[in-house]
């Protein structure tokens, strides 16, 4: 935006130790074994926000083909339809 100065976004990496002194509820993640059937539209972001969490084990489930016409309701974007 003209008239503003630059503005630098702040980020942050943290370690293993670290995510787990903030969010305790998390440490014994990396040592579970989670089995999601489908993953679909919430499936699919249990699944990503499990994996983003450090879930140890994701066994995921599913019968459905990902098709261009059902892209919207995925994490996955079109690429992984192989259609785009």
């Amino acid at each position: 935006v003209s008239g503003r100065d630059p503005f630098l976004a702040h980020c942050q990496v943290s370690s293993v130790d670290e995510r787990g002194r903030r969010t305790p509820e998390l440490l014994g993640l990396p040592d579970k074994r989670f089995v999601i059937v489908g993953l679909g539209t919430l499936g699919g972001d249990v699944a990503f926000e499990l994996a983003k969490a450090g879930a140890g084990y994701l066994d995921l489930v599913d019968c459905d083909r990902y098709e261009i016409n059902n892209a919207v309701r995925h994490v996955l974007g079109l690429e992984g339809s192989g259609g785009a």
